[in-house]
């Protein structure tokens, strides 16, 4: 009996804005920002609306059992780098599901921009999201209570 894939990747839209402002304002997504203050509803809808209408941010929802269950977001920096911002339900982690996320969004980014090196910045205390990273992306350097990490497509040297 085939295993029935219960993953979704889906580019964002306006219905996933509140279940989106829930999981940015969780206690563990806000301690691993950086400015690691609560997001008001204003500030959100603030963002949400800039990041529609910008050419150069991607935001996709993960579903898991058609249940939204995690984001990921592009932010294209010049032409050579997209920096990397993804969180995951609790219930999944360590499950491959942001690995999923991960892999389909470079995916999706790669079919308009080639030579392009994916970075994080993880901050240092944030242990869950320095290991989740080691296994896909070199840690390319550390500054102040950052690690940058980079994910170099095959189209690079």
């Amino acid at each position: 009996m085939k295993k029935k894939n219960n993953f979704k990747f889906v580019k964002f839209n306006k219905k996933h804005k509140y279940i989106l402002y829930n999981f940015v304002n969780q206690p563990d997504a806000i301690k691993s920002r950086l400015t690691q203050k609560f997001i008001g509803i204003e500030e959100h809808e603030k963002f949400i609306s800039k990041i529609q209408k910008n050419t150069k941010e991607s935001l996709f929802i993960g579903l898991n059992k058609n249940v939204v269950s995690g984001f990921i977001r592009f932010s294209n920096v010049g032409k050579k780098f997209t920096f990397i911002d993804i969180y995951t339900c609790p219930t999944l982690r360590g499950f491959s599901f942001a690995k999923k996320m991960l892999f389909e969004g470079i995916k999706n980014t790669l079919r308009t921009k080639k030579n392009i090196i994916f970075l994080a910045k993880v901050k240092k205390n944030n242990l869950k999201s320095i290991n989740f990273f080691k296994k896909y992306f070199k840690k390319k350097k550390e500054i102040k209570n950052m690690c940058i990490f980079e994910y170099k497509t095959k189209f690079h040297d």
